[in-house]
């Protein structure tokens, strides 16, 4: 997409409890080196266990990560899917879109 910089991520969610629903992790592709140091510096605890492919694991909710996506760099959610995981779980994937 011309002047937009594009990320996703995919967070697998599975049900605790009525009301209570865990998402202790989730994948963001996409991320400038700049990004990721900040997010770093910021507390959010960044792996990439599959240097060959591209994808960083962030334990943390997507909510937190989304919202640091926002405040620190203008990040904007344009599109959300569910989707079917296994062990009956759902994956939440979010495309968010900044202005470059």
């Amino acid at each position: 997409m011309p002047g937009k910089h594009v990320i996703g991520i995919f967070a697998d969610f599975r049900r605790e409890d009525e009301g209570e629903y865990v998402c202790p992790r989730c994948t963001v592709f996409g991320l400038e080196k700049e990004e990721v140091q900040s997010m770093i510096e910021q507390g959010l605890k960044i792996t990439d266990h599959n240097k060959e492919d591209e994808g960083y694991e962030v334990n943390s909710s997507i909510f937190k990560v989304m919202r640091t996506l926002g405040k620190s760099f203008g990040f904007e959610i344009a599109d959300v899917k569910c989707t079917d995981a296994p062990n009956e779980r759902k994956t939440l994937v979010y495309t968010l879109t900044k202005d470059v």
